[in-house]
């Protein structure tokens, strides 16, 4: 009995980084804000979305009720996509990697005054990202321009289908559709 207990109690507090993870589910937006459902206060903690198969989609910081540090996208094998970060203004800031699922690198840069810059150059970054499945097939295609997401942005299927397509224009989503 004791060892059920301490089973159980290991999966109501799951912990990333030393912070408690709450799954999307459970939060609500008030305002500006994201709360727990169950609570009158912001929320601070880790927003957890997960793949159909019950892998981490994403993780995503969350200080006062506001997105605020460090976000992880994976793919639905486990493997890390994206870790990036993000301001309580949701601007990006600091480091971002981006990763093929094989675990070789897409994309290697830094966010500087709201522009994309690839490590490395004094410009800002103009061009795709690109990142590929293990079995070699585009996952994810999304243009730059002048270091902002401008242009598409499509997400494929492991067999190369588009189920999602977005545009961008200087960093602000004009149109989003799923396939």
């Amino acid at each position: 009995m004791k060892y059920l207990c301490f089973v159980y109690l290991i999966f109501l507090v799951t912990a990333v980084d030393g912070q408690n993870i709450v799954k999307k589910e459970k939060l609500i937006k008030k305002g500006d804000l994201t709360c727990l459902k169950d609570s009158e206060g912001p929320f601070t903690g880790i927003m957890a979305t997960y793949h159909a198969n019950g892998q981490p989609y994403s993780y995503t910081h969350f200080e006062n009720g506001k997105r605020s540090g460090k976000i992880e996208i994976f793919f639905d094998s486990g493997n890390r996509r994206v870790l990036t970060f993000e301001d309580k203004d949701h601007k990006n800031y600091g480091k971002i990697m981006v990763w093929n699922e094989d675990g070789s690198p897409a994309f290697k840069g830094e966010w500087i005054d709201g522009r994309l810059y690839e490590q490395g150059s004094q410009s800002a970054f103009t061009g795709e990202i690109l990142v590929k499945f293990k079995n070699g097939v585009l996952n994810e295609q999304t243009e730059f321009r002048d270091g902002q997401w401008n242009g598409k942005q499509l997400f494929r299927d492991r067999e190369g289908n588009v189920i999602s397509e977005c545009y961008f224009k200087d960093n602000e989503i004009v149109d989003c559709t799923q396939l």
